[in-house]
């Protein structure tokens, strides 16, 4: 587990509609919902909304991800990243792997959202404990001992982690990480 800050480097959303303006909302899920960063921009010919952040996290960060219409905003899909499990690459999810947005026709069926992140910009070294942790792990292993019946914790997005990282090996790794080659440094 990373219990320490991990720099929020960027956020690429693709297949989103063209001609949209869309936006996205940072919320950190542990301290009251206090919104972090907030971005609109439009979507290129090609679909792709990219916005970059630069922005050390930790714990549950909450993104959403709104249309910017001329009546306001529309909430359109959300998901929800814990910084203790990214290993400081990206994290990649497919479109039924966020929120609220499984079966909307509106969107592309290969719309991905891929989250980058890097070592952080702070010096600042976390306990390797604290409440926010101790909670969560009391919970996981609530999970791991009663198991699930929601839709949402069988899928399987793809977190990267290093390539020597074998989970045969590791009885801690979470059971919703899949080991994928990893990735070149990422560069901003």
């Amino acid at each position: 587990l990373n219990m320490q800050y991990i720099n929020l480097q960027k956020v690429e959303i693709n297949k989103l509609p063209t001609n949209k303006f869309y936006g996205i909302e940072i919320y950190d899920s542990t301290c009251n919902g206090n919104l972090l960063s907030s971005a609109y921009h439009p979507v290129s010919n090609q679909g792709t909304l990219r916005i970059c952040i630069e922005l050390d996290v930790r714990g549950d960060v909450y993104f959403k991800v709104r249309e910017k219409k001329k009546e306001g905003f529309r909430d359109r899909f959300h998901f929800v990243v814990h910084t203790f499990f990214v290993d400081q690459r990206l994290i990649c999810l497919k479109k039924n792997d966020l929120d609220t947005l499984e079966f909307d026709k509106r969107f592309d069926d290969d719309l991905s959202v891929t989250v980058y992140f890097a070592p952080p910009i702070t010096n600042e070294v976390l306990p390797n404990s604290d409440e926010v942790l101790e909670d969560f792990q009391m919970k996981f292993q609530q999970y791991q001992q009663n198991g699930t019946k929601s839709k949402k914790l069988s899928k399987k997005p793809t977190f990267v982690v290093p390539e020597n990282t074998n989970p045969n090996d590791n009885p801690n790794l979470h059971p919703l990480i899949k080991v994928v080659p990893s990735f070149p440094e990422l560069v901003s």
